[in-house]
């Protein structure tokens, strides 16, 4: 009979690591009751929208990046967090700030902003991390601030060309009259998997 070699150190590491997150939840950690808060104004949101929701109309998060203000799909956003610092990974693309640990999972987290060709922050290490999740990847992007959700029609939407786009146009799938600019999720998760092969 073959027996299952139990590795008691994995277990009390997660024991430990259950009792700290039961802790921050009865304590009242204020990151973690924002993150909680976050999560949860989004599917409420999510499902509001979806109710007044007309034929082609598309729900948008909208945040700034610099001194821009973007929007993504909300249905590619997890959830959103506040940027706390996460753990540098030696050897990474620039674009890339580190890693999280988010509920046991390690995920990778970079600053749109680099990607996107901006300067930096001068607020770098505040701000707000989009879990965004596409084709089972995941992966959070550092923006400065986070406005809210807006439903967006296909009127509201305008394709952009290459001489209109202010940013790398691959990354941005149009804009609106009010200059929001919407940008292409899949296509800047492509770039960060593509950065760390």
């Amino acid at each position: 009979m073959n027996r299952t070699t139990i590795n008691w150190d994995t277990v009390k590491a997660r024991i430990a690591e259950g009792e700290r997150a039961l802790d921050k939840s009865i304590d009242g950690d204020p990151e973690y009751t924002q993150a909680v808060y976050h999560r949860r104004a989004l599917q409420l949101a999510n499902r509001q929208l979806r109710s007044n929701e007309e034929p082609g109309s598309e729900p948008t998060l909208l945040f700034t990046i610099r001194t821009e203000s973007c929007g993504v799909r909300l249905a590619d956003v997890a959830e959103i967090l506040p940027f706390t610092g996460c753990t540098p990974v030696p050897g990474a693309a620039t674009e890339l700030l580190g890693v999280i640990n988010l509920r046991g999972e390690i995920r990778p987290v970079a600053d749109l902003g680099r990607i996107l060709g901006m300067p930096e922050s001068p607020a770098a290490n505040s701000g707000y991390v989009l879990v965004i999740t596409s084709q089972d990847r995941h992966v959070g992007l550092r923006v400065d601030g986070v406005q809210g959700i807006r439903l967006l029609s296909a009127a509201d939407r305008k394709h952009l060309t290459d001489a209109e786009s202010v940013l790398p146009a691959r990354f941005v799938k149009g804009w609106t009259n009010d200059l929001l600019i919407l940008l292409n999720t899949p296509e800047i998760l492509n770039h960060i998997f593509h950065q760390e092969a």
